[in-house]
C-alpha cells in the first residue's frame, strides 16, 4: 500500500541551527540540557531544493505548508525570506505555518514576514510563550523575553496572523490566565495550552538550572550509527519494550493527514519521528539503517539525488513501509518501525489523552490598530 496517494502537507525542518535550548527538543540530551554532539553545525536546506519541490507534480495538491522546528527555528535560516517567495511563486493558495520561539531577529524582520504570508491562502505564526518574563527562560533557554514581544508585537501590527501557545509546566501552571490576558492585550488570534509531555515537568527548577551553568557533555548514546551495506547486524534488546504493542493497530498520524517530512539534509520521512531516529540511541538508527539504507541505498530518499516523485515511487514508500504495521517489531521479513508503535498505537502518548485546548480569542478582543 502506498504510504500517500495524494501529498497535501510538508513539514520542513530546514537547519540545524536554533538559537534556543529546549529541554524537550529532540535536539537536546535530557541529561546535559546540551545540544546532542550527533548534530552537525550550521547546515542549512538549499533554496534549490525547494526549487525542486515545489516544481514536482507530486505537490500540484498541497494545501499546507509547515515549519514545524523539528530542530531548528525557520527563522535562523539566512535565506528563510526568500524560502517563503519560492512557495509563494507557486503555491499562494496554500496555507503556510510556522512555530517559533521568538526571539531571532529584528522588528524589521518580522513585519516582513508578516507582509510575505498575507500574500497566501491563509497562514499562522505559533509564538511559544512558555511563562512569562521570569519563567519563559526556564524551557525556552536563550530566550529573550523582550526580543520574543518585540516580534511578537511587530508582527501582529503589521496582519500578521498569530497564535500564543503555551505549554504548561509546574513552574508556569499559576501564570495560564495572566498569559491568556496578555495574548489578549497582545492582540492574538488564538491562545493554545498544550500539556508539557517531556522529561522537563520531571525536573525541578532548580535542576535545570544548574545543569544549564555545566559544562558537562556526556557522548553517552549518541555516536552516530556509520553506514556500512555490509553490516546487517542489530542487537534487537531494545526492542523488548515494544513487543507487547505488536498487536497494537497503527494509526499513523501523519498519513491520516496526507502528510511527508523533510529535514535538514533534503531526506524525504513519513514524519518527524522517524527521521528524529537518526538522533536517537545508537541500536535505534541501526535499526532504521537496516531497515532502509540496507535495503535501499543510502541516498534512496535524498532530494540531493531524486525527485520527490521518484522518492514516493521507491518500494519503501509505495508498499514496505505501510505493509510493516502489520507485522510485529522482531518479523523477519519486514518488522514494523520501533517508532511506530511507540508513537502512533493506542497506547502512545498522543493517542492517550488530549494534549492541548485551543482558545479563539474573539476579534472584538484584538488589539485595536491605530
Amino acid at each position: 500500500m502506498q504510504y500517500l496517494d495524494t501529498v497535501k502537507r510538508i513539514q520542513f525542518e530546514i537547519s540545524t541551527v536554533c538559537n534556543s535550548q529546549c529541554i524537550g527538543c529532540a535536539r537536546t540530551d535530557s541529561s546535559t540540557l546540551k545540544t546532542k554532539p550527533i548534530i552537525p553545525k550550521n547546515q542549512f536546506l538549499s533554496l534549490d531544493i525547494f526549487e525542486k519541490i515545489f516544481k514536482d507534480n507530486r505537490t500540484k495538491n498541497l494545501t499546507e505548508v509547515q515549519f514545524c522546528g523539528s530542530i531548528d527555528e525557520a527563522t535562523c535560516h539566512p535565506n528563510f525570506l526568500d524560502i517563503i517567495k519560492i512557495i509563494l511563486n507557486t503555491h499562494e493558495h496554500i496555507r503556510l505555518s510556522i512555530h517559533t520561539n521568538g526571539g531571532t531577529r529584528s522588528t524589521k524582520y518580522w513585519i516582513k514576514l508578516a507582509t510575505l504570508l498575507k500574500k497566501f491562502g491563509g497562514h499562522e505564526v505559533r509564538f511559544a510563550f512558555d511563562g512569562l518574563e521570569d519563567t519563559n527562560h526556564i524551557y525556552r533557554h536563550n530566550v529573550s523575553w523582550k526580543k520574543l514581544t518585540s516580534n511578537a508585537q511587530a508582527f501582529i501590527d503589521e496582519g500578521g496572523n498569530a497564535t500564543c501557545q503555551t505549554l504548561k509546566f509546574p513552574w508556569n501552571s499559576h501564570q495560564i490566565d495572566n498569559i491568556q490576558n496578555l495574548a489578549i492585550e497582545m492582540g492574538f488570534r488564538r491562545f493554545q495550552l498544550r500539556h508539557d509531555r517531556s522529561v522537563a515537568s520531571e525536573m525541578k527548577v532548580e535542576e535545570i538550572l544548574k545543569l544549564r551553568k555545566s559544562k558537562k557533555l556526556d557522548l553517552g548514546g549518541y555516536r552516530q550509527a556509520v553506514y556500512d551495506p555490509y553490516d546487517n547486524w542489530i542487537d534487537d534488546s531494545f526492542k523488548d519494550e515494544f513487543i507487547n504493542r505488536d498487536n497494537d493497530k497503527v494509526n499513523c498520524l501523519f498519513k491520516k493527514d496526507d502528510m511527508l517530512f523533510i529535514n535538514w539534509n533534503a531526506q524525504v520521512w513519513p514524519c518527524c519521528f522517524i527521521s528524529n531516529h537518526l538522533l536517537g540511541g545508537y541500536l535505534k538508527q541501526k535499526q532504521l539503517f537496516k531497515e532502509t539504507y540496507f535495503l535501499y541505498g543510502k541516498n534512496f530518499n535524498s532530494l540531493k539525488h531524486y525527485t520527490l516523485t521518484e522518492i514516493l515511487n521507491t518500494e519503501w514508500f509505495k508498499n514496505k513501509f505501510v505493509a510493516s504495521w502489520d507485522n510485529g517489531i522482531r518479523d523477519k521479513e519486514n518488522p514494523r518501525l520501533w517508532i511506530c508503535s511507540h508513537k502512533c498505537t493506542k497506547n502512545s502518548i498522543p493517542h492517550q489523552e488530549k494534549t492541548s485546548d485551543v482558545i479563539s480569542i474573539p476579534r472584538r478582543q484584538h488589539k485595536v490598530l491605530s
